[in-house]
């Protein structure tokens, strides 16, 4: 849609430049998104750690309740 205008109006570098505008940003936008998608993995990776290392520090109390 863009190029189509731009050749309309026959002002080739500008409708180019709203392209290479709009794909700089949807890169940086995709590429910020795999970076906050990574950081989210990260973040529940370290809590599913967190809870792991809850649980059996509990169960050792609890064992040493028992005992």
């Amino acid at each position: 849609m863009t190029i189509k205008r731009a050749y309309k109006n026959g002002s080739v570098p500008g409708g180019f430049r709203k392209l290479s505008c709009f794909f700089v940003y949807s890169e940086f936008a995709s590429k910020l998104h795999n970076m906050t998608h990574k950081y989210f993995e990260e973040v529940q990776r370290c809590t599913d750690k967190n809870t792991i290392h809850r649980k059996i520090a509990q169960n050792k109390q609890e064992k040493r309740k028992i005992c």
